[in-house]
C-alpha cells in the first residue's frame, strides 16, 4: 500500500509532465496560432528560443476553466464554430493541444485546420487513446487510435513528420491487461501502440 500512496503522491499526472517536457522543445518561428490556448497559452510553454513575431488564440467566448483569472492572454478569435474567414494571416505554426478530446465531429475539425494551412505550416496536435472524462463532463467525446491518426492523416493529405508517445506506467499496463483478461476482452499483439496514453504529432501537408 505505501508504494501505491508514494506513486500516486505527484501533483501532476505523467502525462502532464510529459507534455510539457515535449513543448519546452519545440522552436517555432513566424505566426502562431494557438487553438484552444485561452487557459494554457502555448506561447509559455514551448522554447524560449522561438521567435514568434505574432501570436493568436483561437478559442470560445467562454473557456472550458472555473477560474477564469487563469485567463492571461487576450482571445484574438472569439468562436462557438471553426469560422476560418475570421483568420487574416497565414500561420507558420499551428497548435492544437489538448483539444480533440472535447471534438463531436473530429473531422469537420481537421477539414478546417488543414483548409488554413500552407505546405510550410507546422501542425502540431495530441490525441488521447487513454484518458479519464475530463471537466465539462458533458463536453468530453473522444478517444483515438493510432490508427485512426493515420487514416485521417491520408485522407486529409498530411505528412507525419514526428510521433512522440506518452506511455502508461508498467504498473497501469499489468493493470490493464488484468483488466482486459478479466473482462474476457481479447488484445490484438500486433498494435504496438497498446501502452500509449496519447499521441503528440507533428504534420505538415504532403507536396503534391
Amino acid at each position: 500500500m505505501g508504494i501505491i500512496l508514494k506513486l500516486g503522491s505527484r501533483k501532476t499526472s505523467r502525462h502532464r509532465r510529459y507534455l510539457e517536457n515535449t513543448l519546452k522543445k519545440i522552436v517555432v518561428s513566424g505566426n502562431l496560432l494557438d487553438i484552444g490556448g485561452a487557459q494554457k497559452p502555448i506561447i509559455d510553454r514551448i522554447s524560449q528560443k522561438s521567435n514568434v513575431k505574432k501570436y493568436q488564440i483561437l478559442d470560445l467566448p467562454n473557456p472550458h476553466t472555473l477560474n477564469f483569472t487563469e485567463i492571461d492572454y487576450r482571445i484574438d478569435i472569439q468562436s462557438h464554430d471553426f469560422d476560418a474567414s475570421a483568420l487574416e494571416l497565414k500561420y507558420d505554426a499551428i497548435f492544437c493541444i489538448e483539444v480533440s478530446l472535447y471534438w463531436h465531429d473530429p473531422f469537420q475539425a481537421l477539414r478546417n485546420i488543414v483548409s488554413i494551412m500552407n505546405p510550410e505550416t507546422k501542425l502540431f496536435i495530441n490525441f488521447h487513446q487513454l484518458h479519464a472524462n475530463q471537466n465539462p463532463e458533458s463536453s468530453d467525446m473522444l478517444r483515438y487510435s493510432f490508427n485512426w491518426i493515420e487514416k485521417v492523416c491520408q485522407i486529409y493529405k498530411l505528412q507525419i513528420i514526428t510521433v512522440k508517445k506518452s506511455e502508461i506506467s508498467i504498473f497501469s499496463y499489468v493493470a490493464l491487461k488484468v483488466l482486459y483478461a478479466m473482462e474476457k476482452m481479447r488484445l490484438n499483439n500486433k498494435y504496438n501502440y497498446f501502452k500509449s496514453n496519447s499521441f503528440f504529432v507533428e504534420l505538415k501537408l504532403v507536396n503534391d
